[in-house]
């Protein structure tokens, strides 16, 4: 089970206190908020594998950040790529 389910504040808190999370935000890299979309999108894709297939709000959740990282950068598209073939894969029989 995943921890986003009980507390997703505590997962916020976890990736704003990361040491090198606050000082890189500053320079205006795009690298860290598309860790940032590429991590959300991970987590919504595998909550919805981990449920019975009938959670749609995290599947469109998956897709979203997935744009998201793919509009940020060209290796956002990459991951998106790689995930959704990655969810594919994994969602099989």
């Amino acid at each position: 089970m995943l921890a986003s389910r009980k507390s997703p504040q505590g997962n916020l808190f976890a990736v704003v206190t990361a040491p090198q999370y606050l000082p890189q935000l500053g320079t205006n890299y795009v690298d860290i908020p598309l860790a940032v979309f590429v991590g959300a999108m991970l987590l919504a894709g595998a909550r919805w594998l981990s449920g019975d297939g009938d959670d749609r709000g995290a599947l469109a959740c998956f897709v979203a950040f997935g744009g998201m990282a793919a509009m940020l950068k060209n290796e956002g598209t990459m991951f998106a790529a790689a995930a959704i073939l990655a969810l594919l894969l994994a969602s099989l029989p």
